[in-house]
């Protein structure tokens, strides 16, 4: 009896033991798991582009030269994404598949537009590009453009500084046919004569100069600032890792500015394009563009331009928009 007695107790201390055991390790689980990690680790920071263009110049030598990666450190992932629509950048940052995209300006504001929480953070390039015809094209001034096919993607800066440019010889957007095209399928109408005009961003112009199929129009040019947008909780949540993103991009803006043979050759490489493409568009890029009252009012505008050809349906701000992080 009195050994079944300690038998017993024996059974409740050993089942005691094994259940503050298993205690402690859920304990030690909870705190582990719960306790902050250090900034970045672990993490996967996604970057994108939409398509290809030199005014990502910033972005492009950031990755090249492992600027960003110095930043974010080595327990930080980068996740990078060349976008081709501007419906798959939206689903994206709207579903938190991307952090920070490099893309113009008005892609940015379509997406604010559609309650998509998206930040312009700092302006990566301002950069003025000109209008191109055929080399052999009997069009002299833009004047000439009255009646003439013109490809444009609609609803971008190229777009809204075309219709500028003719406003600005007494012409409207009904004095032309403008043809909605995205640039590959331009570059094919363009070089076919499907089209007498184009309007678009680098590198797509300077390699129909280059290959001598097509010169600028002089007179006009359009201004596109080339924007780093980035997900509003990614700057909620890991304000650490956006600005140290910031922080390589910056860095590699100043490198552009003072290294303009190199950077056109790294560019060149990276972007997969002639050094002569590169090399004439690199002085319409101005590198140490900042997010200014002139380029915040120039966002303004073109949302306001958005708005009114019934492009978006809400009406965008600057201030909500724009957040500056440094």
């Amino acid at each position: 009896m009195v050994e079944n007695k300690k038998n017993q107790n024996r059974k409740i201390i050993a089942v005691a033991a094994i259940c503050f055991l298993i205690a402690a390790a859920y304990a030690i689980y909870i705190f582990t798991a719960s306790k902050p990690k250090p900034p970045g680790e672990g993490q996967t920071v996604r970057i994108g582009t939409f398509s290809t263009a030199i005014d990502y110049a910033p972005m492009v030598v950031a990755k090249s030269k492992g600027w960003l990666q110095e930043e974010l450190g080595p327990d930080t992932k980068l996740e990078w994404t060349t976008f081709q629509t501007l419906p798959t950048i939206n689903e994206s940052f709207a579903a938190g598949k991307v952090d920070v995209v490099f893309e113009a300006e008005v892609p940015a504001i379509v997406g604010r537009a559609a309650g998509i929480d998206v930040k312009i953070v700092e302006d990566g390039a301002t950069l003025r590009e000109g209008i191109i015809v055929p080399v052999d094209s009997p069009v002299q001034t833009f004047r000439d453009l009255k009646g003439k096919r013109i490809a444009v993607l609609a609803g971008t800066a190229m777009h809204y500084g075309f219709l500028n440019i003719l406003k600005g010889v007494g012409l409207d957007k009904n004095s032309v046919k403008i043809v909605n095209m995205i640039p590959p399928d331009a570059a094919a109408a363009f070089t076919s004569g499907q089209v007498d005009a184009w309007a678009v961003w680098p590198p797509w112009p300077e390699q129909q100069v280059v290959d001598k199929r097509a010169k600028f129009l002089p007179g006009g040019e359009a201004e596109i600032q080339s924007v780093v947008v980035m997900r509003g909780k990614f700057i909620q949540e890991q304000p650490q890792l956006a600005q140290k993103v910031l922080k390589a991009i910056l860095k590699a803006k100043q490198w552009l500015a003072a290294n303009q043979e190199e950077g056109i050759s790294l560019v060149a490489k990276e972007l997969n394009l002639p050094p002569e493409v590169v090399r004439l568009a690199w002085p319409k890029h101005d590198w140490g563009a900042k997010l200014t009252d002139g380029i915040i009012k120039d966002l303004e505008n073109k949302g306001q331009f958005l708005f009114d050809e019934k492009m978006i349906q809400n009406r965008v701000s600057a201030a909500d928009l724009v957040l500056k992080l440094n």
